[in-house]
């Protein structure tokens, strides 16, 4: 036979890598070389210690095995202790993190070598391990989950490539602490269990899933695997121009590339948050594909002077390491729009992606005609896309030039509305020059405009302001249509995860949520955050807990996840971490505006009134102030149309407490669409108003700045008339409760 000279044998498999090697290098070649060289050292001698062998050790990877599965996993912790001791001494940019993952399988030796889906899936598991961490296959944790002084967490069952079954994942945990605990395993999950007995556990197990999926409580592990589908990472263009300002317009190609390679159903692609991590960097294509999980890489670059434009691009197939295809593309700005499809149609060819009618139909659908307007849009969203308070304000002009050359041009005015919906979420509307109430009422107005001829962008934006203003049904609308249209939009399926997790629909949150993950690899932990939110409306508050210390590992500086730990650390009686973890809450809220029991749950409008019951006890435990308790319940909230809104409103006056301030407000509404405000933050103003399409719109010179304030009213179920709050007017603008004053003659609203 074909393998009589080969040798099969069972053995322990240590896979290790250096995370981020490219941007290592990228920043310093001779010191990273350096510092490598050590730590491979150190390596060597922990393997040799613990009675393994090196196999391998190309580039900045290193293999190794060991006749014990004990001794390759008790390795990898000390591997991992040594270290991080040495990075204790480098600066934080220059610190080296491993990767590594231990699988114990069958492999086949050929001399020195070994080969087969034993050292495969030793490399998978190090791919799914967290920079200075251990992770273990399901074979290794059953044979040494009792036998070594460490914890473990189970991080659900995951795909890998060119295995065919999908393959346990499990995390160490080295932290005393963890000790013998074991943190989410899967039910049943004993693979030395008789024959007997474990036919019996299938058929409980089958019926505890239907249980499980009836009682809709589903956790991380069931989620489904999605289809194999040819993926692809389109790494930033190069520009060649001698002009450093055309970057934007490189950047821009490429962002365009991916948007449109993102609406092709037959293709997973990754994010850009992910692939711009690369760019200005050295990179090994092979490294790169290994990292973002894809076997397709896209680069390329382009070069325009004047009217002229030339783009190269070349597709590799990074398994393989061979070119599919290199092309050269010239022509003028006018022939920009053509170019991009001609090279997505030959990507979509090339990789034998079959699509749908509307995509064959779609291709040459652009937003605009007209180059001057795509160039000034090109320039606004490269400053959008730099998320910093400096940068973010120099979009306005860009987009707003692109708008005046196209009046129609809906993908400005949906960048528009996002700069200012995100510059007054993350507190930068200073630098915008403009106030609260203006960032949120044009984010609002341009907002309007998008929709008129909507694309992902604006449906995203819709759906988070539908949210806020406890539309939850139409968020989730929005948000679904958002992937529809781009189903490889790491921030679309986000977004659709996070509305089904809020509507209740745990078990296809959990779904979407792992898709944007894998189109988005590198910036893991706005999912996390929204996972723990999950796993907290379940009641399974350890993984809350642990999903939400990752987010807070992977970004130390975040406050909002605070919210979920308090809730979950009060939940597992941890009080004392429950305190701390409210304290770093609370400093993401502005000093004039302290965190409340109505401000917080605005922002967990979950609907089930049980969970939203144990938040609000489980952070006045954490820490929250007990008053004001009213909040707004989206379960009691019933929505009026046009005719009872106007039934309500016309020539009534209606009263409120400040959502903010809690001072006592009034409204006098005529028929004629005028009103006068009396009291509260209003001061006393008279205004306009009009009902249409079931929005209340209003608009005060001094208050809105003249601006429409647009928002839907609610019949509240749960409101009474001595707490005036038996209806809601929700919008961009406040959250308004409020009663009608009754007739005095009549007795009636």
């Amino acid at each position: 036979m074909a393998d009589e000279n080969y040798k099969r044998k069972l053995t322990a498999i240590l896979s290790a890598d250096v995370a981020g090697y490219s941007r290592l290098m990228g920043d310093n070649e001779v010191a990273t070389v350096s510092t490598l060289k050590s730590r491979r050292n150190l390596i060597s001698e922990k393997v040799q210690a613990f009675n393994g062998r090196v196999v391998d050790s190309p580039g900045d990877n290193l293999l190794a095995e060991f006749r014990s599965i004990v001794d390759a996993v008790s390795c990898a912790v000390a591997i991992q202790e040594g270290l991080r001791e040495q990075n204790d001494k480098l600066p934080e940019n220059r610190k080296m993190l491993f990767r590594i993952g231990v699988n114990l399988g069958d492999v086949i030796q050929d001399e020195d070598r070994i080969y087969g889906d034993g050292v495969n899936i030793a490399a998978r598991v190090e791919g799914l391990a967290k920079p200075g961490e251990v992770a273990i296959s399901g074979t290794a944790f059953d044979n040494i989950r009792n036998k070594l002084k460490v914890g473990f967490e189970f991080v659900g069952e995951h795909q890998v490539k060119n295995i065919a079954q999908p393959v346990r994942v499990y995390r160490v945990l080295t932290d005393p602490a963890s000790s013998g605990k074991i943190i989410g395993e899967p039910e049943g999950d004993q693979s030395t269990m008789p024959k007997t007995i474990l036919a019996v556990a299938v058929v409980i197990l089958i019926v505890a899933a239907a249980y499980l999926y009836i009682a809709n409580k589903p956790t991380e592990e069931i989620s489904k695997k999605e289809p194999e589908r040819p993926s692809i990472a389109v790494l930033p263009f190069s520009n060649m121009s001698d002009d450093p300002q055309q970057e934007y317009f490189s950047d821009g190609m490429t962002d365009d590339l991916i948007t449109d390679l993102s609406k092709v159903a037959g293709l997973m692609v990754i994010s850009r948050n992910s692939t711009f991590t690369y760019k200005g960097k050295p990179v090994q294509i092979k490294s790169v594909a290994q990292e973002l999980g894809v076997k397709y890489v896209l680069e390329g670059s382009v070069r325009k002077v004047g009217d002229q434009i030339r783009i190269n691009a070349q597709l590799i197939d990074a398994e393989k390491d061979h070119h599919v295809w290199a092309e050269r593309y010239d022509g003028q700005m006018d022939d920009v729009f053509d170019l991009q499809d001609r090279i997505t149609q030959q990507i979509v060819t090339a990789l034998a992606v079959n699509l749908t009618a509307n995509e064959k139909g779609g291709q040459k659908t652009k937003e605009t005609k007209n180059i001057q307007a795509y160039d000034a849009f090109l320039k606004g969203w490269s400053y959008f896309l730099q998320q910093t308070r400096e940068e973010v304000p120099k979009a306005i002009p860009h987009l707003k030039k692109a708008i005046e050359i196209d009046p129609e041009y809906s993908r400005a005015y949906a960048a528009l509305a996002y700069v200012y919906w995100r510059s007054m979420d993350q507190g930068w509307r200073k630098q915008l020059g403009v106030s609260l109430a203006a960032a949120r009422l044009l984010a609002s107005k341009y907002l309007d405009e998008a929709m008129k001829r909507p694309n992902s962008t604006a449906y995203l934006l819709a759906a988070e302001i539908s949210d806020r203003n406890f539309l939850l049904d139409e968020a989730l609308s929005y948000a679904q249509k958002a992937v529809a249209l781009t189903p490889s939009d790491s921030w679309a399926l986000l977004v659709l995860g996070k509305m089904l997790t809020i509507n209740g629909r745990y078990e296809e949150g959990f779904q979407y949520l792992q898709k944007s993950l894998n189109h988005d690899p590198q910036n893991p932990a706005q999912v996390w955050q929204y996972q723990a939110l999950a796993e907290s409306c379940l009641g399974n508050y350890e993984k809350a807990v642990s999903l939400g210390e990752r987010v807070r590992e992977f970004n130390p500086t975040t406050t909002g996840i605070g919210a979920i730990l308090s809730i979950s650390y009060v939940k597992i009686g941890q009080q004392q971490k429950a305190e701390e973890a409210f304290a770093h809450y609370k400093k993401g809220w502005p000093k004039w505006l302290p965190p409340t029991i109505p401000l917080v749950m605005k922002f967990f409008n979950v609907v089930d009134p049980q969970t939203s019951a144990i938040f609000v006890k489980s952070l006045v435990k954490a820490g929250l102030p007990s008053e004001p308790s009213d909040y707004v319940k989206p379960w009691t909230l019933v929505r009026l149309k046009d005719a009872e809104i106007k039934k309500l409103l016309l020539g009534k006056k209606i009263k409120g407490l400040g959502f903010y301030s809690g001072k006592q407000w009034s409204w006098k509404l005529s028929n004629e669409g005028t009103f006068q405000t009396k009291g509260g933050g209003f001061g006393e103003e008279t205004g306009s108003f009009k009902i249409e399409n079931d929005f209340l719109v209003v608009n005060l010179p001094k208050n809105t700045e003249g601006l429409d304030n647009k928002g839907p009213v609610f019949k509240n179920k749960d409101g009474s008339a001595d707490k005036s709050n038996e209806y809601v007017f929700a919008s961009v603008w406040a959250l308004m409760p409020f009663s009608v004053e009754k007739d005095n003659a009549t007795g009636s609203n």
